[in-house]
């Protein structure tokens, strides 16, 4: 998901974050409410794939005496400031890490209570045979928790709804979708039927808008997204029409705003999908 000002679970625009919400990235408290309601009072293991920093230990894992927390990621570099992250924290001794791909899982059957794919299922080039993966090495009647966006449909606001910029960055992100296949940046609502085709049942999917408004000046906002329209354009072969595209109409907008040091009300919202299935 690619996302500043406010909740950006990739790209980031600037953005002043107190230590405790920075080690969470773009997971905020109303995620922390939504999955920790389904998660088991009693004692369980946790496995996080594609844990990447961990964000997800540290919203939930402070109130939950009960959990364990097992982080699961292909890169050591990440893993490694991941655990430097947990240490010294009260719940530390809860957490651990492990290096290792989603599928196969290196993990024995049937010995987890919770698996957690927080986005990252959408960077899978096959995230049905993840989900078989989760299913394999889940205790009977555990859970599959799947927190996962629609990359194409992000919302930009800056004192209202920024109609070109929002065209003009879901042209970009489509085409970006498009050179990731057969990864897909807009899986979010494809993942319940993705869990059924594995043997799952469908416990909820709810649908959030992931965003935080905020007031900032208009050169804050849009810088943050032509850094996300620069750091797109790294994946695609060229400097395509749709960069350029995204690029002038965020030139236009902050032009219409008043001038860089306008200030006003931005937000840049993702829809975001969390598929809660039992095994």
């Amino acid at each position: 998901m690619e996302q500043q000002g406010g909740a950006n679970p990739e790209n980031r625009g600037p953005e002043k974050r107190p230590p405790e919400m920075a080690e969470r990235g773009w997971w905020d408290p109303a995620v922390t409410r939504l999955v920790d309601d389904y998660l088991p009072a009693d004692p369980a293991i946790m496995l996080e794939i594609g844990c990447g920093l961990a964000p997800a230990a540290h919203a939930l894992l402070p109130a939950r005496p009960g959990l364990c927390y097992l982080g699961l990621d292909t890169d050591a570099d990440r893993l490694a400031e991941a655990s430097r992250r947990v240490a010294g924290k009260d719940w530390a001794d809860r957490a651990a890490f492990r290096q290792g791909p989603a599928a196969p899982l290196p993990l024995p059957d049937s010995g987890i209570g919770v698996v957690l794919s927080a986005m990252a299922l959408h960077h899978q080039p096959d995230p049905g045979a993840v989900l078989k993966e989760a299913a394999r090495v889940l205790s009977p009647g555990g859970l599959v928790i799947a927190v996962e966006p629609d990359n194409t449909n992000n919302l930009f606001y800056f004192n209202g709804l920024l109609d070109d910029v929002t065209t003009a960055f879901r042209d970009l992100f489509r085409e970006h979708r498009r050179l990731k296949a057969p990864a897909d940046t807009a899986l979010g609502p494809k993942v319940a039927a993705l869990a059924e085709d594995q043997g799952f049942s469908i416990v909820e999917v709810i649908p959030y808008l992931l965003g935080t408004t905020r007031r900032m000046t208009a050169r804050e906002f849009f810088e943050g997204a032509r850094q996300i329209a620069g750091i797109v354009a790294q994946g695609l072969p060229g400097p395509g029409k749709e960069v350029v595209a995204a690029t002038r109409a965020v030139a236009k907008a902050e032009a219409d705003a008043g001038g860089p040091d306008a200030v006003g009300y931005a937000c840049q919202a993702v829809p975001v999908f969390i598929c809660i299935a039992r095994k």
